[in-house]
């Protein structure tokens, strides 16, 4: 189950992050407004959103988009959620980044550096020391099985020769 969470986390969140990063051009974008998005599936989830107006090739936008960069989960920390939010002034200019082919894909948060694929890495070479050893164990098992059935045959095809 952790490899198939490794794997999501991989391509959900670090790639389109790194893409962004090497991709995405600069801009300046103006907060008008901010909320709270909840949503009740069992337990209460929670998304900051902010409404940021930005000039992406001569073009003027406004769009709502999450704070919590490209990511556009719920979490389940509320406390994490709103005081992410209150980072974000309304009226407030703050440096966003865009995607030139599609000016309206925009973030105010790059959330990739050299450390998140680095952490991404050890768990997942956790996951495969983890597989090797499983599969070899289970294959030597497998294999003691096998001889304990062929050896009574290969004992008495010895003691003929």
């Amino acid at each position: 189950m952790s490899l198939v969470y490794l794997v999501f986390y991989y391509y959900a969140i670090i790639i389109p992050n790194k893409f962004a990063k090497n991709n995405y051009e600069s801009a300046t974008c103006t907060i008008l407004q901010k909320q709270l998005t909840i949503k009740h599936k069992g337990i209460s989830l929670y998304k900051g959103n902010v409404l940021v107006n930005y000039v992406a090739e001569g073009v003027n936008y406004s769009k709502w988009i999450p704070i919590h960069g490209l990511n556009n989960s719920y979490f389940a920390d509320y406390q994490d959620v709103t005081k992410n939010l209150e980072k974000f002034a309304i009226s407030k200019q703050y440096e966003c980044w865009y995607n030139p082919e599609v000016p309206t894909l925009v973030t105010l948060d790059l959330q990739v550096n050299e450390w998140s694929t680095f952490s991404f890495f050890i768990p997942m070479i956790i996951v495969l020391i983890t597989l090797f050893y499983w599969a070899k164990t289970f294959y030597e098992n497998i294999g003691i099985r096998n001889n304990a059935k062929c050896s009574p045959q290969q004992n008495s095809s010895s003691s003929n020769r």
